[in-house]
């Protein structure tokens, strides 16, 4: 299998997976919305990430460190996101991404235009 069909399918994975963990949250008590967190659902989902399973949550915000700088993101209007919310769209919903500034770049070099 190619590597573009590996990260399709592990993309379906863990959409598939998401999707499976909220539905669960929402069987259990633990809908969205119930607390103003409709992510909540996917704190506890196990995912693996370089031979470690880990909490969703967990790897969403080490990859939000890693990436962002931050473990949450703040939009131009001020508003804060948790990161499973934001790594969870950068998969369902990349288009969104492609235009927002996520990237940290320390480098001034870079930074100039």
């Amino acid at each position: 299998m190619s590597v573009g069909g590996k990260m399709s399918v592990r993309l379906f994975s863990v959409a598939a997976f998401a999707f499976f963990a909220v539905a669960l949250g929402a069987r259990c008590g633990h809908a969205a919305g119930e607390d103003g967190k409709e992510t909540d659902a996917l704190k506890y989902l196990p995912v693996q990430e370089a031979g470690r399973v880990k909490p969703f949550d967990s790897f969403a915000r080490e990859s939000m460190q890693l990436i962002y700088g931050k473990q949450t993101f703040t939009s131009a209007g001020g508003l804060k996101r948790p990161a499973r919310e934001v790594v969870m769209t950068w998969m369902l919903a990349p288009q969104f991404w492609n235009e927002q500034q996520i990237v940290q770049i320390n480098h001034q070099g870079l930074k100039e235009p």
